[in-house]
């Protein structure tokens, strides 16, 4: 079946997962951990995540679903994950938001041994969860930014320009802000130039991250890529985009980003 009217695009480690208009789930690529299997209840999604092998699906009603790998507990929801309004999936670790700006964490952040969320993550608006199993990403209303997990390469070092933060955007050791004034504020490990946001980047709308590349989306609908994906810094030449994604298999299988137009393809 030919996946149409795309709203939602998702890029991760062995697998895709890709809403469409209809209240149904396509899953395509390895299934080593049964992350193809999509479990009946995964209907009236309304959004959806996607870890390195596993799948997360949130439901009309606020509940979550999950699917695929579960070596450190990513793929079991907690019965305490209602009312919720965002989800986000990492290597091996998920979360949930609430409706009341609380967040759910499960699995395990790996290398610093962390499945907590911190006590300054409140009132949060969106989620953001990396490739790796490196950190996690909160964005605030008051527009400010927690970053936990693994400090290395200054991960939880957020610079005092990230100030009026509308979205975030977390890489396998980098991060990305969008501030309310179109620019992108970047920090972390820069060794594939991931963090040299170029002066091109003005008047962003959207935000995305790989392993070791970003990708960014203007107002007028054209694309912004730098980093592992194609030093220097490209548009490639699309038009009328509306989102942009960067796989999280970029570590491991090549440079990749997508972006979806705005008639759906």
């Amino acid at each position: 079946m030919k996946p149409t009217s795309i709203i939602t695009l998702l890029i991760f480690f062995i697998a895709s997962t890709v809403g469409r208009a209809q209240p149904e789930v396509i899953v395509w690529g390895q299934n080593i951990s049964s992350q193809l299997n999509v479990p009946a209840e995964a209907t009236n999604v309304i959004a959806l995540a996607a870890g390195d092998a596993h799948c997360l699906a949130l439901r009309r009603d606020g509940s979550v679903i999950a699917w695929g790998g579960n070596s450190v507990g990513q793929a079991t929801v907690p019965a305490e994950a209602t009312n919720i309004v965002s989800i986000a999936a990492g290597s091996s670790h998920s979360m949930g938001l609430r409706s009341n700006g609380t967040i759910l964490f499960w699995g395990r952040i790996i290398p610093a041994n962390v499945d907590y969320v911190p006590l300054e993550a409140t009132n949060v608006v969106a989620l953001a969860l990396g490739p790796g199993a490196q950190h996690a990403m909160a964005l605030r209303a008051d527009g400010t930014v927690v970053d936990w997990g693994n400090s290395l390469h200054g991960l939880t070092n957020i610079p005092a320009t990230a100030v009026n933060i509308v979205n975030v955007a977390a890489g396998a050791f980098h991060s990305l802000a969008l501030r309310a004034d179109g620019k992108v504020v970047s920090w972390g490990n820069n060794t594939q130039g991931q963090l040299n946001v170029p002066a091109a980047a003005t008047n962003i709308v959207a935000i995305a991250c790989g392993w070791y590349d970003n990708a960014a989306l203007r107002a007028d609908g054209t694309m912004l890529v730098w980093g592992a994906l194609s030093p220097p810094p490209t548009s490639y030449g699309f038009t009328n985009l509306v989102d942009v994604a960067c796989p999280f298999n970029t570590m491991f299988s090549g440079n990749s980003v997508l972006a979806l137009r705005r008639n759906g393809t």
